[in-house]
């Protein structure tokens, strides 16, 4: 029995050393695993939530403008040309490999890069959270909040926004590199300096971080061989791109002095309040959470002084971000990147104070738990939603794209006529040959009729559209004159006869016509032409044998201006399905 007694309570003392291990959580504690566990699944994710995602926007700046830039043998303005007014050396370069292995059918292999972006930054402010002596419970809970952190998903869905990331996860390992350890050494702050030089060469978001950086290790240091050691690269560097090539390349944006301090504090209320998913209170939790670090003595002079640094860090970036960004107006400082930059700095502080003050005051969890549990869940739920709205956008503009592949090698179609100009003003039929012909992409995408329709009349080639199709709402176009021919009616069609050298007629603007043409045999070369804007026209139609009709298909968006129909010369025109004013 005495056997069997001692050999229960062996066990019990196992279950409880077990316990205890497992429920770590309410100590800070070095254990990584948990947490690799949550950052992991949040890669996994991201990665699967936007793997039909497609390229937009800046993006084309790269795959295109920079691509032929390099391809043209200008090595040095493709990796260093600003990108706006940010050196994007970084980026600039890993397109440029990304687009050379994988081409662009797929966008997996740059939104990896996003992410790992992400992870390093999630990393980064785990390491900021154990430095705090945060418990693992609630680092995890920071982790899971700035993890899918809808409020600043912009950063999320759009692999452009890996220069944004990496420059901030950079520059901020770059801070914790040198000030980790229990003493100085140059090994340590060589390893900043680097990270310091890759974050600048990456974008200016972090130059708050070095610049605050900077002032950190000179106050806490007081030693300028070391401040020159970690930052006369990194800054030297940067500065010399800046006053020799980049500052005559950039945009110079006026800055508005009278709309600083407002685009300031919009700025700091509204990130703060979205990173709650809270009007107002999102602010004053923030605030109260910095009132009690700096004042109440549960906290420690280390947790107060990191607070200060990313407190400070905070401030530094929104102040540039007026500075240069304020003649947009103030609705600029509610960009979703610049929220996912407000989350990471004030989450870890926000989570420290939870913490220390749920551990002494246990009665305010509820209230506590309700506040977190909301700002988590309206995150994961706003990321969705934003992650939603951008695959429409960018699967909307992928088979505009892909529409255009008919239209590369057809010379009647102008190299700067672009398939989507709204929100991918960089991509041009010039820039899609030139990616076609390098082997970097092909489309073999199914197109209904009403895309081909679009596509017909976005790129000016009507060939091949020989049904009218149901549902546009097309109409019968109106000759509003005539010039350089005469005009007779045959049944339902006009027949025009060329008396001049350029023949034309001038048509009724309607917001779709539909109407079809045979030359008499002879190659067309027939142009619609919008007069208001030249840019807009069909292209050539070759109509083929003698007798055959081709649909033309005019103005399927509304267009401003009328439509002058151009005709060949020396043949004559019939056209059908067009009345006569």
């Amino acid at each position: 029995m005495k056997d069997s007694s001692e050999f229960i309570d062996r066990q019990i003392v196992r279950v409880r050393q077990r316990a205890g291990t497992f429920w770590s959580w309410s100590q800070a504690t070095s254990t990584r695993l948990p947490e690799i566990a949550v950052v992991s699944v949040v890669a996994v994710a991201v990665l699967f939530l936007t793997r039909d995602a497609w390229f937009f926007g800046d993006d084309w700046a790269f795959l295109i403008y920079r691509s032929d830039l390099w391809n043209s043998g200008q090595h040095f303005e493709a990796i260093f040309v600003p990108h706006n007014e940010h050196l994007s050396a970084v980026p600039a370069a890993v397109y440029l490999v990304l687009e050379k292995f994988f081409g662009i059918g797929s966008m997996l292999p740059y939104f990896v890069v996003l992410v790992a972006g992400h992870v390093a930054l999630l990393w980064a402010v785990r390491t900021i959270m154990v430095r705090f002596n945060v418990p693992m419970m609630w680092r995890i809970v920071g982790l899971i909040w700035l993890g899918l952190f809808g409020a600043g998903a912009e950063n999320l869905v759009w692999p452009f926004q890996m220069s944004f990331i990496w420059a901030f996860a950079l520059s901020l390992w770059g801070l914790l590199v040198f000030t980790g350890g229990e003493r100085p050494t140059v090994r340590r702050d060589l390893g900043a300096s680097a990270l310091f030089t890759l974050g600048l060469f990456t974008a200016s978001t972090s130059l708050s971080v070095t610049i605050v950086a900077a002032c950190v290790l000179l106050v806490s240091s007081r030693s300028i061989l070391r401040l020159l050691r970690v930052f006369a690269v990194p800054i030297g560097l940067y500065a010399a791109w800046y006053v020799f090539y980049g500052t005559s390349r950039m945009p110079h944006n006026p800055i508005s002095k009278t709309q600083v301090i407002p685009y300031l504090t919009k700025a700091l209320s509204y990130g703060l309040d979205q990173t709650f998913q809270f009007p107002t209170i999102g602010l004053i939790f923030a605030v109260v959470a910095l009132v009690l670090i700096a004042s109440v003595d549960w906290f420690t002079p280390q947790q107060r002084r990191i607070t200060a640094v990313l407190s400070a860090i905070l401030f530094v970036f929104y102040l540039m971000s007026a500075i240069g960004r304020s003649f947009l107006g103030i609705e600029a400082a509610t960009a979703s990147r610049y929220v996912y930059f407000c989350g990471a700095m004030a989450i870890p502080f926000v989570v420290l104070a939870v913490s220390v003050v749920l551990e002494r005051k246990p009665k305010l969890l509820p209230i506590a738990g309700v506040i977190l549990a909301i700002a988590i869940a309206g995150n994961v739920a706003l990321f969705l939603s934003i992650r939603n709205d951008r695959l429409a956008l960018t699967n909307d503009a992928k088979w505009k794209f892909a529409s255009a592949v008919e239209y590369l090698d057809v010379t009647q179609v102008a190299d700067e006529v672009r398939p989507e100009p709204t929100y991918n003003p960089d991509v041009s039929i010039k820039g899609l040959r030139m990616l076609r012909d390098q082997g970097l992409w092909s489309s073999n995408m199914q197109l209904s009729e009403a895309m081909q329709v679009d596509a017909a009349a976005r790129f000016g080639i009507r060939t091949g559209l020989v049904s009218k199709p149901q549902g546009l709402g097309l109409a019968n176009a109106t000759i509003v004159s005539i010039e350089g021919a005469t005009a007779s009616t045959s049944g339902e069609c006009t027949v025009l006869q060329p008396t001049g050298a350029s023949p034309h007629v001038v048509m009724q603007p309607k917001p779709a016509a539909s109407f079809s043409i045979d030359t008499d045999g002879a190659p067309s070369m027939v142009y619609v032409r919008s007069q208001s804007d030249p840019g807009m026209h069909s292209g050539a139609i070759d109509t083929g044998t003698a007798g055959a009709t081709a649909p033309v298909w005019v103005m399927t968006f509304p267009l401003t201006g009328q439509p002058v129909l151009a005709l060949p010369s020396g043949v004559t025109t019939t056209l059908c399905g067009v009345s006569l004013q």
